[in-house]
């Protein structure tokens, strides 16, 4: 007996998988020439509507869902396809052979994963892949190149990459699209200067100071912060000394040039600290799968008889912004322990956000890598701001409150 019930519909008869219909009625398989049967299966179809586009890209997501748990049966699986709409009687094949990447069907979904089906069971043979470093970054690059194109597509073309790599290379809004020109001439010649670690020069927008820089420098090194994928690269001066340490949003150089300068000597060493957290089990899975602050190179341990992961790792000091500002963002789900400049620099940071909230006044606190505390509790509590820095940007957010009487 076959697995295929025929159902009428003002769009012409179709036919569903019997053995979801009877899931889905809680009933054992019947004959599909029965009338009873043709009945139900009418009622599942109206309860299940499919949507008019790209059905089978939710049901490849819904089986790959239910794979990633664990090895299911095909009552699971169809399970999970039906979230999507109704089980059409070659839906599961047919989206079987989408994942193996497998026959005709199979050329525009090369993912080529490795799902086998043991009768009635279906497993994936191993995790689910990973993007390496290389994959990574280009996929960064790439994200960078298409969100400065001038067309309607970019759009739709983005929302692809951040399923592949969400958070990175985000676009620059309104006002960076007219004035970026990045190209790919530029990008390969930025990728060139730091494989061979030539001096290159390159026009970079500040968010800072709202203007555009020229720098004499060479890359080291990509770093993926979530929002963007940074650049660390060394500033040279004209005798290609290395100097000064600097990070670059991609999506915001906006020309790069070739410095007729010699390669430099040695490998450049990069300043960095060791980084000891620890973070809830969900935000651990979130940083290691953005690969935050190239995390995957970090040690982690799930601590026993918690939900907490321990972590410990370096990250270079010339981000010591962006990893402040991002502890402060998950403030409450992760405790930084090391090191005490960073503790004591999330600390003042959150002071002075508590300070904007209550007296309305803004204080800019940046990190002050180097700075020597006696322990962990006086980096916690020597949270004073330093005198020498005047206050940035507006001082009054908002009014002040009326105090109830």
């Amino acid at each position: 007996m076959g697995h295929g019930i025929v159902v009428d519909t003002d769009a012409g008869p179709i036919k569903v998988d019997a053995r979801d219909v009877a899931d889905w009625e809680g009933r054992a398989i019947g004959d599909p020439d029965d009338p009873v049967w043709r009945s139900i299966a009418e009622r599942y179809v109206d309860a299940h509507p499919r949507p008019s586009a790209r059905f089978s890209d939710g049901q490849r997501v819904a089986i790959l869902r239910c794979l990633a748990a664990g090895p299911a049966d095909t009552k699971s699986v169809l399970r999970a396809m039906r979230q999507v709409g109704w089980v059409g009687a070659s839906d599961l094949e047919n989206r079987l052979r989408d994942l193996r990447a497998t026959g005709k069907r199979g050329g525009d979904h090369a993912a080529a994963l490795p799902v086998v089906s043991d009768g009635d069971v279906h497993r994936l043979t191993q995790p689910l892949p990973l993007l390496d470093d290389l994959q990574r970054t280009a996929l960064g690059h790439l994200k960078t190149l298409v969100a400065r194109q001038p067309t309607p597509l970019v759009g739709h073309a983005m929302q692809v990459l951040d399923g592949l790599l969400p958070g990175v290379g985000a676009t620059s809004g309104a006002v960076g699209s007219r004035t970026m020109r990045l190209g790919t001439a530029d990008m390969q010649r930025f990728e060139r200067a730091r494989t061979t670690r030539t001096p290159v020069t390159v026009e970079y927008h500040s968010m800072n100071s709202g203007r555009t820089k020229t720098y004499l420098l060479v890359p080291v090194t990509y770093v993926p912060t979530g929002p963007a994928m940074k650049a660390i690269c060394v500033e040279v001066d004209d005798d290609g000394t290395p100097g000064e340490e600097r990070q670059f949003a991609l999506e915001r150089i906006q020309r790069v040039r070739d410095a007729d300068m010699p390669p430099l000597a040695e490998p450049v060493q990069l300043r960095t600290e060791p980084l000891h957290l620890v973070v809830m089990h969900d935000l651990y899975r979130i940083m290691a799968d953005r690969n935050q602050f190239n995390i995957s190179q970090f040690e982690a341990r799930e601590l026993p008889d918690s939900d907490h992961w321990e972590v410990y790792g370096e990250f270079p000091v010339v981000l010591g912004w962006d990893v402040m500002e991002q502890m402060c963002a998950w403030a409450g789900s992760v405790v930084v322990y090391q090191p005490l400049w960073l503790v004591n620099a999330v600390m003042r940071r959150l002071q002075a956000g508590l300070a904007a909230m209550q007296d309305s006044e803004l204080r800019l606190e940046k990190p002050r890598p180097g700075e020597a505390f006696d322990d962990l509790e006086d980096a916690l509590y020597r949270v004073e701001p330093d005198p020498g820095v005047e206050r940035v940007g507006p001082t009054k957010l908002a009014p002040p409150q009326q105090r109830l009487r």
